[in-house]
């Protein structure tokens, strides 16, 4: 791809729906262009009950690949946090890569038993002192959406979890706070707790329709199921799905609405993840 020109294709993967934001940039006489060549949403069938929730959402974004791509963009696809697991890793001083990778493994083992076998872990870099977040997902999901995207003579820039597009967009404006985060999806809640801008504490949860008004127990319980939480009563909220409802406290608790910072392509991711919004 030329320095002067950018061919991108966004995609947000969830069980129910795929998100595509396709975006392209050229300098002409009159400068840098931007074109948005495709901007929408594809329901994607109910998987059948043999099958794992992410293989149908694979099988829609091969099929609608080739009526959605223009030319040969560089691909970034966020995964839903319904196909992620979390956990934060101690911290052990003097480890090697090799070893720091083997004990996350071994913490996933510990909590979710022999699934984790079949499962990629990634660690992403931390300070010294300090636990690191590990994710994990399935490796034939990583694996068929690659091959996926290949079949249209496509390559995959990056691969990235929800919970860390969302973290890294804003992680300017949490350093050294101590708060929750509370990171929504459709049926889905991502609850942490930061402890002077570190991560202390994660939780993945099923939620209804009905998120606000359970929210501040959830909030409560949670808080008090770890220690960690029990005196914060800050919450940034990240819900581009839900932006338009007006929500500003939940019980003891104050609601900041947690958008990404000046950084371009962090509010371009945002203003995607809008697209997905759902009736309330």
């Amino acid at each position: 791809m030329s320095l002067l020109s950018r061919n991108e294709l966004s995609v947000v993967l969830y069980p129910e729906q795929i998100a595509f934001l396709h975006t392209g940039r050229e300098l002409t006489l009159r400068g840098y262009k931007n074109e948005t060549h495709t901007d929408k949403t594809i329901p994607c069938e109910i998987a059948a009950e043999s099958e794992m929730p992410w293989q149908n959402a694979i099988r829609t974004l091969e099929a609608a690949l080739p009526s959605i791509i223009h030319g040969k963009p560089a691909v970034s696809v966020t995964l839903s946090n319904h196909f992620m697991r979390y956990l934060l890793v101690p911290w052990l001083d003097k480890m090697s890569d090799e070893e720091e990778m083997a004990f996350a493994r071994h913490c996933f083992r510990e909590t979710y038993g022999n699934a984790t076998d079949s499962w990629s872990v990634r660690i992403s870099p931390g300070r010294a002192g300090v636990a690191t977040l590990a994710s994990a997902v399935d490796t034939r999901l990583l694996e068929e959406l690659r091959e996926s995207v290949v079949r249209q003579g496509l390559n995959i820039k990056s691969i990235q979890p929800h919970l860390m597009a969302a973290f890294n967009s804003c992680r300017p404006s949490l350093e050294g706070r101590s708060s929750w985060l509370a990171l929504l999806e459709p049926g889905s809640l991502c609850l942490a707790a930061l402890r002077k801008g570190q991560l202390s504490w994660i939780r993945t949860l099923r939620i209804g329709d009905a998120w606000n008004e359970e929210l501040s127990t959830i909030l409560q319980r949670e808080a008090y199921l770890t220690d960690t939480g029990v005196d914060l009563d800050e919450v940034f909220l990240w819900a581009p799905h839900f932006e338009a409802l007006d929500i500003q406290t939940v019980g003891r608790w104050k609601l900041e609405r947690f958008r990404p910072g000046e950084n371009p392509s962090h509010k371009l991711a945002y203003g995607f993840l809008k697209t997905l919004a759902v009736e309330h």
